[in-house]
């Protein structure tokens, strides 16, 4: 089996997007990046050297094939910006129909410059598309918050469905066990 190419990196985004050639997919790349962080509520990240990814998603095929994947992301290539949504979900083709000049194809979404689209109709897009795919792959999502400051964050999805999960965290320089039960 052929190994997967496309896996999160180290790469700065920042720095990516300041290396795109031309001046308006650059400035789409800002935007979209702007965009698709309100929209999934997740921070970027680089998966392989050129899509920006927003949050992850596990799957496994029925071949046994599995992975991770962002679960919606970009790439501003030469030809158009490449989207990479999720487009089958009840609202997609209200939103798609408002969205303007594009293309498609089973999984991507191409726009050749912003302007060209209502931003709005992206966002929800976006918004949706992130929805469907957490609650598709099962992505479940856990934030620790303490008032005092000495908890850490934590943010998992079990791949078992979440049955009694058992969740780690530190408090006070010693770690703490909790049992929940999604």
């Amino acid at each position: 089996m052929a190994d997967i190419k496309t896996k999160p990196t180290v790469a700065n985004v920042a720095g990516f997007i300041a290396a795109v050639a031309d001046d308006t997919r650059r400035a789409d790349a800002k935007k979209l990046a702007a965009l698709m962080q309100r929209a999934s509520g997740e921070k970027p990240k680089m998966w392989g050297p050129a899509i920006i990814g927003f949050g992850s998603y596990h799957y496994v095929y029925d071949s046994g094939r599995e992975g991770d994947m962002p679960l919606v992301g970009f790439s501003p290539r030469k030809a158009a910006t490449v989207l990479y949504v999720h487009k089958d979900f009840r609202n997609a083709p209200a939103l798609l129909g408002r969205l303007g000049k594009h293309t498609t194809s089973k999984a991507c979404l191409y726009i050749k410059k912003l302007a060209d689209v209502d931003l709005k109709a992206l966002e929800d897009l976006v918004a949706e598309s992130v929805a469907a795919m957490r609650v598709k792959y099962k992505v479940r999502e856990l934030y620790w918050f303490a008032l005092s400051g000495n908890m850490i964050g934590t943010r998992f999805w079990p791949e078992d469905g979440g049955e009694n999960v058992v969740l780690r965290a530190a408090l006070a320089g010693s770690p703490v066990s909790v049992a929940v039960t999604l």
